[in-house]
């Protein structure tokens, strides 16, 4: 894929990384339903909470006077962006996914809101911003070694209700 570098205000970033967050938490509630009860259930509905954690987390810090004052700051976009909007759109797993499938969209919605978050912490002002997005890769980096780990352990299909 060719990326063009593309900037953005402070401002924006923080608006698309709510959205993303908020996709997140609805991407897992949603599959989550859909899964029996069990450890990937359970993982589900971690993560659900997680992104609702991290939209509130990224509002709260947007309407800090610290924020504020970057607000209008020009940003590049990170090189992973483009993924990084696409992982905003849910992917059709079908009727009967896999437990393949489940924790492989999850593995790379993990991955990639890691790297974006990551390479934000070290684009924006140091402070609450640049913490708030190292917390953010931190906890995407955390939850993408869970979900590999349940994907290495032997099991093809999860109930699906």
């Amino acid at each position: 894929m060719d990326y063009i570098a593309r900037t953005a205000s402070l401002a924006e970033m923080f608006t698309t990384a709510m959205a993303f967050e908020r996709n997140t938490q609805v991407f897992y509630e949603v599959l989550m339903e859909r899964i029996e009860e069990g450890p990937l259930r359970r993982l589900l509905w971690t993560l659900a909470l997680e992104g609702a954690r991290h939209y509130h987390l990224c509002r709260d810090i947007a309407e800090r006077e610290h924020a504020h004052d970057h607000a209008d700051d020009v940003i590049h976009w990170p090189a992973v962006h483009e993924d990084f909007l696409r992982c905003m759109h849910t992917p059709d797993l079908g009727d009967e996914p896999t437990r393949y499938d489940i924790l492989g969209v999850s593995v790379h919605r993990e991955t990639v809101a890691f790297e974006e978050y990551a390479e934000l912490a070290d684009s924006t002002p140091v402070g609450p911003i640049a913490d708030l997005f190292l917390d953010l890769a931190g906890d995407n980096a955390a939850r993408k070694s869970q979900l590999q780990k349940m994907l290495d352990e032997p099991e093809d299909r999860v109930a699906v209700i």
